[in-house]
């Protein structure tokens, strides 16, 4: 069963520091920044994996494949900043390797148990930034399909997993939390109700089919300043679709302040057949976050009249508790013209505590 949460209070996040830095650079500055992944299939508590060639093919091409795979995803979504490669000198796949385990569902338990098979084959944590564990299917007993730490290094995946789970628990090592929506008072985000699992993201329904929400590509470093504009100063602005390719330029992201208390609002035009997003909706889309986690934002939805679709039609405008009024002006299949008025500075942030608390896991609807 999913948890509710309250929708514009301030959220506490767990962080913990990741081995792999996702910092911004230049897409082609020494070549994409690969993540060495550990992909181990364990056996127990009298269950195994699939361990014939067909399937550890498959496994083979969906995670490092040079299409429709983790690393081709990933690639595109980080402008080529990072990708997933096998460990150097070992097989992309391991196992099945037999875990010293009864039936369990325990996250933590499974991880250390594997840890223990990687140390007894003489393969070394320093080896690998990244351990993916696949299990057999214990949907009947595990109220889980797929498990990753958030941030941190570790998932898990049932051996039925597909594409978009292993897209969404990689996520969840990067920081990038669900994605929800609200449905707010029409022009307003005020009385904002929650409207459960949203697409436009694999965080959210958007499954292997669309790119990452706006949000999360600011949380991994993965825009350049040309790209994000910070505290956009009143005036028109021609929005590039979020998950254009590499080469076209200008603004994808207009990130304006709207509170006093570090709230954002992510202005972004989203456009389906753009590389990543080929099923998503066309148009201009809201994301609400604060500056204190970027990973964790909501998808709104100021015009509850327009039903089940979530983009801003041409002459929509929305005003923030800060009185700061975005209005979208135009929307034509290159290009979206969004207005900006009453921008405000936002005032100076009170540096965030530095982190005390272990990563978090989560599946597709809980973290704990």
């Amino acid at each position: 069963m999913r948890r509710t949460r309250s929708l514009l209070t301030t959220l506490t996040v767990a962080v913990a520091a990741l081995s792999l830095s996702t910092a911004p650079r230049p897409a082609d500055a020494a070549g994409p920044t690969p993540i060495r992944t550990a992909v181990v299939l364990a056996d127990f508590g009298g269950k195994t994996v699939d361990p014939g060639p067909r399937y550890r093919g498959w496994l083979t091409d969906t995670y490092f494949g040079s299409a429709d795979s983790l690393r081709s995803y990933y690639e595109e979504a980080s402008d080529r900043r990072i990708t997933f490669t096998p460990m150097t000198g070992r097989q992309p796949v391991l196992g099945p390797w037999k875990l010293d385990l009864g039936a369990t569902c325990d996250f933590k338990t499974i991880e250390t148990a594997t840890r223990r098979q990687l140390a007894a084959h003489g393969i070394a944590a320093s080896e690998f930034d990244r351990l993916s564990i696949v299990v057999p299917d214990m949907r009947g007993q595990c109220a889980w399909l797929g498990l990753g730490q958030q941030p941190g290094n570790v998932h898990m995946l049932m051996d039925t997993f597909d594409l978009g789970h292993l897209i969404h628990e990689n996520g969840h090592n990067f920081g990038f939390w669900h994605l929800f929506g609200a449905r707010c008072d029409t022009g307003l985000l005020t009385k904002c109700a929650d409207i459960g699992w949203q697409g436009s993201t694999p965080m959210g329904k958007g499954s292997s089919k669309a790119g990452l929400a706006p949000t999360e590509l600011v949380k991994a470093g993965w825009t350049s300043p040309d790209q994000r504009i910070e505290n956009p100063a009143s005036g028109t602005y021609s929005l590039t679709p979020l998950h254009a390719t590499a080469d076209v330029t200008g603004p994808r992201i207009l990130d304006v302040p709207i509170d006093g208390d570090g709230g954002r609002l992510i202005v972004a035009y989203r456009k389906e057949g753009t590389t990543l997003d080929t099923a998503v909706e066309t148009g201009v889309l809201l994301y609400k976050t604060t500056t204190a986690n970027y990973g964790r934002s909501w998808l709104i939805d100021p015009t509850p009249a327009t039903s089940e679709d979530n983009t801003l039609p041409p002459g929509t405008t929305v005003t923030a508790p800060n009185g700061t009024r975005v209005t979208v002006e135009s929307v034509t299949d290159q290009a979206a013209a969004v207005r900006i008025e009453g921008a405000t500075a936002p005032p100076t942030p009170t540096p965030p505590a530095p982190p005390s608390t272990p990563p978090r896991t989560c599946w597709w609807f809980i973290c704990w």
